[in-house]
């Protein structure tokens, strides 16, 4: 009789047990973009959440930010790809929020990351003025922007900022304003600093992993 109330024991024990890691798998937190109209992307709010972390108490340690690169390179190389699937990407990204820690995620989710302040942090984390420095070259003459970044992807408020529209079609300028005006051009450098800013997190990755 002891011996079967030990395995009915047991046997509860597990089934608690297993109930209690699926209510925590259950109750996980990832990142989404529906807390604000100009919020980031999901991936581009891990990105920058990602290089902030390394300012708080929620830090990288070398095994996960080894461990890290693989995901956002395998990301970068779906990202140039012309054949690769939304879902693809989404699943590397969903794979990169289930390797980092609940902590992490939770940090990251709390920022709330907007359009409005991605500058103001980029420019914090000294980013801004390493990836202008990229975009005019950095004394070799090459002048070469960054991948990800085009020609009107500064700042400036116009149709094609940074873009000498002398003797263009006045219909083709009005079309990229209105494109630009429905985009909103705070979305639209936003999206052309992704591929920039993941290749400046693996390089920040890689030094923590010591590779």
């Amino acid at each position: 009789m002891k011996t079967q109330m030990g395995l009915v024991l047991i046997l509860v024990l597990f089934i608690s047990a297993c109930s209690s890691t699926g209510s925590q798998e259950s109750t996980r937190v990832v990142l989404s973009n529906d807390y604000a109209e100009d919020a980031l992307s999901v991936e581009m709010q891990l990105v920058v959440g990602s290089l902030i972390l390394e300012e708080s108490d929620q830090a990288l340690n070398p095994e996960l930010a080894s461990s890290l690169v693989s995901y956002w390179k395998l990301y970068l190389s779906l990202a140039e790809s012309d054949t690769a699937a939304v879902e693809e990407m989404d699943s590397v990204v969903s794979e990169i929020q289930a390797l980092m820690t609940q902590d992490q995620v939770s940090y990251i989710a709390g920022l709330q990351l907007t359009q409005e302040s991605l500058t103001t942090l980029l420019d914090d984390l000294g980013i801004i003025e390493q990836l202008s420095l990229e975009i005019i070259g950095t004394g070799d003459g090459t002048g070469e922007r960054p991948e990800g970044i085009v020609p009107g992807s500064g700042s400036g408020g116009g149709a094609g900022a940074g873009v000498n529209m002398e003797g263009m079609d006045p219909e083709l300028i009005a079309t990229m304003q209105a494109e630009r005006e429905e985009e909103g051009a705070e979305s639209v450098r936003a999206n052309r600093l992704l591929v920039p800013l993941i290749e400046q997190l693996i390089l920040k990755l890689e030094g923590i992993a010591g590779s």
